[in-house]
This record gives C-alpha cells, structure tokens and sequence, in this order.
C-alpha cells in the first residue's frame, strides 16, 4: 500500500515539475540526434515523427522513473517485506534479474502495444476511441494468454492443485 503511494508522489513530482515537456522537448533532439541532423542549423520538420517522439518520450520516461523508483523497490523488497515476513526473495541477484526481465518484457510487449495505440488514435478520426476500445480488449485477451503461458512461469513456480 506504502509503496502504490510513493509511485504516485514520484509520478506527482515527474509529471508536476514541468518533467514531461522537458522530456518531450528532449525526445525531439534526440529523434534529431538519431536521423543524424544538428537541430541548431536544420529544422527536425522532415525526419520529425509523433509517433517515433512518443516513443522515445515513453522509453525515457520509462527509465528516468525506474531511476527515481530504484531506491524504494529495493527498501521495500529487503527491509520493509523482511521485517513483516513478506518477502520470499532473499537473493540481491534474483531482483536484478527480475528487474531484468521486466524491462525486456516492457520493451517486447509494450512498445509495439504504444505504438498500436499512436497508430490508432492518429488513424481514427473522431472515433478514435472506439477503436482503442476494441484495441484495449484485444490487448487484454492476447496479454492474459501470454502471461499464463509463458510469462508467468518464467518468474513462479506453479504446482498442480490436485
């Protein structure tokens, strides 16, 4: 519970101290940076892209949170769940690795699903947002599918109820 509020502080404080148009502006340099164009003597308007600045706006985003959060999520692994008999994971090397595997399934399963969804909403006119729904139910089947499957078990050790 502590820790769904100091997610919300540190998403208060990115979002409230003007982080996101920081983050925005320098996506767009680095969109600039990467299609090999100097922003000082070039205009970004032919290499520009919503989509491909959005996505490097989340990328950062991403990682500059996990910056912020890093410190609190080890806090609250090995000395706030130690304390209170929660915590089953013992090994410094095992939440790294987590860690790990977290990122890559973010980067596997959430970046081509952002870009489905920027896609979408500049593809749908209007009723863009009818077909985020359809978009989002989708998502949920074909997420739910997967993680039963096949990421679950990479992280837990399922035994049969009978």
């Amino acid at each position: 519970m502590l820790k769904i509020y100091y997610d919300l502080i540190i998403d208060f404080m990115l979002w409230g101290w003007k982080m996101p148009a920081t983050l925005w502006y320098y996506s767009a340099s680095v969109l600039g940076k990467m299609y090999g164009v100097d922003p000082n003597t070039q205009t970004l308007y032919p290499y520009f892209s919503d989509i491909g600045q959005a996505m490097v706006f989340l990328i950062i985003y991403h990682f500059t949170s996990k910056v912020f959060t890093a410190g609190w999520e080890l806090f609250t692994t090995f000395d706030l769940n130690e304390r209170h008999g929660f915590n089953k994971q013992k090994d410094l090397g095992l939440f790294i690795t987590d860690f790990i595997k977290i990122t890559v399934l973010w980067i596997v399963l959430g970046g081509p699903a952002f870009y489905l969804i920027m896609i979408v909403v500049e593809w749908g006119g209007d009723l863009f947002f009818l077909w985020l729904l359809i978009l989002s139910v989708s998502f949920i089947f074909i997420y739910k599918y997967l993680y039963i499957n096949f990421i679950g078990p990479m992280f837990n050790k399922y035994e049969s109820l009978n």
